[in-house]
């Protein structure tokens, strides 16, 4: 743009020759020309910081190692059109400190709206946050720019890839009064859900006929009623408070490992449910787990970035109501440690990156250190 700055000069100090050379009106007329074309072009620069508005937007969540497409809007109510104009775009994981940016040319027409699409993808789990840093406008022949700071941005929640895990689960459930869950196994008291339709025994209660199938089929139909149930496995995760190229590692491994086992118990009919620790309101979320996108839905919010490292203290006595505890965390303390084996008849997992080194398996605690390079190696070590 300096050397565009420098040529019009030149020309302007030319007109100028011209005129005082050649007085008459072609000579005023070049001269009133280069005078009044530089002041022109300033006022369309200026009326873009007005006129011109954009805006970001993407799909909520994408999975590790997949792109994910962007859209960028760019609405000019002017009627001047901007050929040479560029956005620059900035990104981040919330977990990480790097950022990242880079430039889109693209032209603006008047009185339009212009989409531009591009890609991004990101190698690790966590939240990536990406914003319009600025719009550039540059006039016609590159003079003057303006700079049209935006302050839209959108985010995409990278979930995580899952591993098979080799092992077998124990599908048994903890029976219960009251829920929303009910067994596949076992017939209960319930009459919000017929658990199966069966032919009268004796012995079966009258007031539990299906009158309306019995006429139908001209023999006596009974109902059984559902059982409610409650999860006797908790799958609880740590996030860490701070970022980093490291930070990025643990909570890469930590998802990963969070989600596989997720996925491994509803493969194999275990009902369980995820925990993780909510920093904006001090409490512990709970996710009763039935399908894929229970689990979705959990990740998104551990990944949310409003989850802190408490879960341990904020869970409190409750643990001691599972018979298997599964707690994943980039580390693990003493204090934590301890407070676990306060837990005698519950059977626990601590899945760390960090573990102390005077931690020690007993009869109902066990340790496995979790190795990102390895993972799916210590997903079977969990289960076993």
């Amino acid at each position: 743009m300096i050397r565009n700055k420098i040529i019009y000069f030149i020309l302007v100090i030319s007109a100028i020759l011209f005129f005082i050379l050649y007085a008459d009106n072609l000579s005023l007329l070049l001269l009133i020309l280069s005078a009044v074309f530089p002041v022109f072009m300033g006022i369309v620069t200026i009326a873009a910081r007005i006129c011109i508005k954009a805006d970001i937007t993407s799909s909520p969540a994408a999975v590790k190692d997949t792109e994910t497409q962007y859209k960028i809007t760019v609405r000019n109510k002017s009627i001047f059109p901007y050929p040479n104009s560029i956005i620059t775009v900035e990104y981040r994981n919330i977990f990480g400190d790097d950022v990242q940016e880079f430039r889109i040319s693209v032209p603006i027409p008047p009185r339009n709206t212009q989409c531009i699409t591009f890609g991004l993808s990101s190698n690790c789990c966590g939240k990536l946050s990406v914003k319009i840093k600025n719009i550039r406008i540059y006039d016609y022949i590159k003079l003057f720019s303006a700079k049209i700071r935006c302050r839209c941005q959108c985010s995409t929640t990278i979930l995580p890839q899952t591993f098979p895990v080799k092992g077998t689960a124990n599908n048994a459930a903890i029976m219960s009064d009251e829920g929303d869950v009910f067994s596949k196994y076992h017939s209960g008291d319930d009459p919000s859900e017929i658990f199966d339709l069966k032919n009268y025994v004796p012995g079966d209660k009258i007031n539990r006929i299906h009158w309306n199938l019995t006429m139908k089929q001209d023999e006596l139909i009974t109902k059984h009623y559902s059982q409610p149930v409650e999860s006797s496995i908790l799958i609880a995760v740590d996030m860490p408070e701070t970022s980093g190229k490291d930070v990025l590692r643990h909570i890469d491994a930590a998802a990963e490992t969070a989600a596989s086992l997720s996925s491994f118990f509803i493969e194999n009919e275990a009902l369980h449910k995820l925990c993780c620790f909510d920093k904006k309101y001090g409490e512990t979320v709970l996710c009763s787990i039935t399908d894929i996108s229970d689990i979705t839905a959990y990740i998104v919010k551990l990944l949310s970035g409003g989850c802190g490292n408490n879960i341990i203290s904020a869970l409190s006595d409750s643990i001691g109501k599972y018979s298997k505890f599964y707690y994943i965390a980039p580390s693990v303390s003493d204090s934590d440690i301890k407070k676990l084996s306060e837990y005698a008849d519950t059977e626990k997992t601590i899945a760390a990156a960090d573990i102390p080194e005077s931690a020690t398996d007993s009869e109902n605690l066990k340790f496995i250190k979790i190795e990102p390079e390895r993972l799916e190696t210590c997903l079977s070590q969990i289960i076993m």
